[in-house]
């Protein structure tokens, strides 16, 4: 299957690389195959460990990994930092098809509670079924709705369409009122690029095109 992720210009949308290359934040330059290989299998084993333990992980480049906090979905512990995203992992979701497009949308949301004011969040996807890099943007996780805590973005798969349907890893990146964020760049993007000061991570999401309605 071709991967190809392309740039969607509506409100809340998130902007994505395009086919052989990636648009996003990080490290440019050359990264020796061997560093970046030993780099991702530390992450994923990162991303594991958090998704069957939850918690978060610290690694050992001071990346912080971290699973989704289901406690705030029914009011637990308000006063805490912590994140739901959905879809949650191991859930298969529809990316709805655009007429008369070789491409999908699928919305990403997330439920934040605790985090200063000031704290952006931004998403970041990639294809898991293989040796994938992250791909994100500039384009925030916007409010949605009423809740207050609820926010959301929109992706746009291209290349997905008909009975097609792709697993992926899902992030939501987190930077306090005092971090910076990252420049735009490009290369081989890791979670360790974007300098999040947390990375919370849904796995196994199985993403299928479904016509629109």
């Amino acid at each position: 299957m071709k991967r190809i992720f392309d740039r969607w210009f509506l409100p809340a949308a998130l902007i994505l690389g395009a086919v052989n290359g990636c648009s996003g934040w990080g490290s440019s330059g050359p990264k020796s195959a061997s560093s970046f290989d030993q780099a991702f299998s530390v992450e994923q084993e990162a991303i594991d460990q958090v998704t069957q333990e939850g918690g978060c992980v610290d690694v050992e480049d001071g990346t912080i990994v971290c699973a989704p906090d289901e406690s705030i979905s029914d009011g637990r512990s308000p006063e805490i930092e912590a994140l739901v995203i959905d879809p949650p992992s191991g859930s298969q979701i529809a990316c709805e098809t655009l007429p008369d497009e070789d491409a999908c949308v699928f919305t990403l949301a997330i439920r934040k509670s605790g985090f200063p004011d000031g704290t952006q969040y931004y998403a970041a996807v990639r294809i898991q079924d293989k040796k994938d890099t992250w791909e994100s943007g500039l384009s925030p996780f916007l409010p949605s709705g009423d809740d207050p805590k609820g926010m959301e973005v929109q992706v746009r798969v291209t290349g997905l369409s008909g009975n097609d349907s792709i697993r992926m890893q899902l992030a939501a990146l987190v930077f306090l009122p005092e971090s910076d964020l990252p420049p735009l760049s490009t290369g081989d993007l890791l979670l360790r690029d974007f300098a999040a000061d947390r990375s919370y991570v849904v796995d196994d999401i199985t993403v299928a095109a479904t016509p629109s309605e």
